[in-house]
């Protein structure tokens, strides 16, 4: 009786290996295809190998198609337009310039190509059934999906940070550089300058209610004042002015000496896109070496106080005069 028992048991076991391995041939005789959508699309229809472990399936999907694979999410989209958008999309998805069937696509020309037909597209969604919008169904995931986020669908609402080129976003940034023109056009720009031997020396304060990242760059034009029409005009570099304690310095050197100079200063703006410029006042100013009075050796016995006062007394009766235009 036990040994007919044990028999069975043997034979049952037999046929399931045998069972499971036939199984597993199949699930293994699965041939994944190019394209993601279309290799799930063959798991499902594919119920011999697929049905009983789509896991399987599914993987070897997913090892043929690592490379081709397109699926942008919302934190993939963003950009100042629309073409930017898209290679930043790609950028992170480079199954993207691929079709669904793994053939070649360039997104970047497919979207320049598009808004070269239909330009107006990437702010407002195309009329149902018009030209533009059949073109539209023809486009890759990013293309979509950039042009979706700059029309403000539902998935994204607060499309200004991430599609700057969306109407709304444009109505935003109009109203607070209206804001911002308004205040830089009632600021005042004052200069002084201090002169020296062969230089001159410029000192300013931005403006109340603007800061450093409100400017972009500063235009220095100045010119000899016996020849106004000799006007020299240079971007001063950034990096070039110096920061002292709150207000700004920059030195003009190779400054000939006993030459009135006419020296006016730009402050450029280019925030929101959109240039402002504001003119300093113009200051008259000649720079001469400066002269001391007595010998070397009374000098160098005087106390350090005086000596002081008596260079600054030195620059009595020079042109330091400063007209506001």
């Amino acid at each position: 009786m036990n040994k007919h028992i044990l028999v069975s048991v043997i034979v049952l076991v037999l046929l399931v290996l045998v069972l499971f391995s036939t199984k597993n041939e199949q699930f293994n005789n699965f041939t994944p295809v190019k394209g993601i959508e279309s290799c799930l699309r063959s798991v499902i229809e594919d119920a011999t190998n697929c049905k009983e472990n789509p896991n399987e399936c599914i993987e070897k999907c997913d090892t043929l198609n690592a490379d081709l694979s397109c699926n942008p999410v919302i934190g993939d989209i963003n950009g100042d337009t629309v073409e930017k958008c898209v290679e930043n999309c790609v950028k992170l998805n480079p199954g993207c310039n691929r079709l669904e069937d793994g053939s070649q696509h360039n997104s970047l020309n497919s979207i320049k190509n598009f808004l070269k037909n239909h330009p107006d597209a990437d702010k407002s969604f195309p009329e149902s059934g018009s030209e533009a919008a059949n073109a539209y169904l023809t486009l890759g995931k990013c293309e979509k999906r950039c042009l979706q986020c700059g029309w403000g669908t539902a998935e994204f609402p607060d499309n200004c940070h991430k599609c700057t080129w969306s109407n709304d976003c444009v109505d935003t940034l109009n109203n607070k550089f209206d804001i911002f023109k308004k205040k830089w056009n009632k600021s005042s720009f004052l200069i002084k300058a201090i002169p020296d031997d062969l230089k001159i020396t410029l000192n300013w304060n931005i403006p109340d209610d603007f800061t450093e990242d409100d400017v972009s760059k500063y235009i220095l034009f100045r010119y000899p004042m016996d020849n106004v029409n000799n006007v020299l005009i240079e971007e001063i570099p950034l990096d070039k002015i110096v920061n002292v304690d709150k207000s700004k310095q920059y030195t003009i050197i190779k400054i000939q000496n006993n030459v009135p100079y006419g020296i006016q200063l730009n402050m450029i703006s280019d925030k929101y896109g959109k240039k402002l410029s504001k003119q300093s006042n113009t200051v008259n100013v000649t720079a001469s070496k400066p002269q001391l009075i007595g010998s070397s050796n009374q000098i160098q016995t005087q106390d350090k106080n005086y000596l002081s006062l008596e260079l600054l007394d030195q620059f009595k009766g020079k042109n330091f005069e400063f007209n506001i235009n």
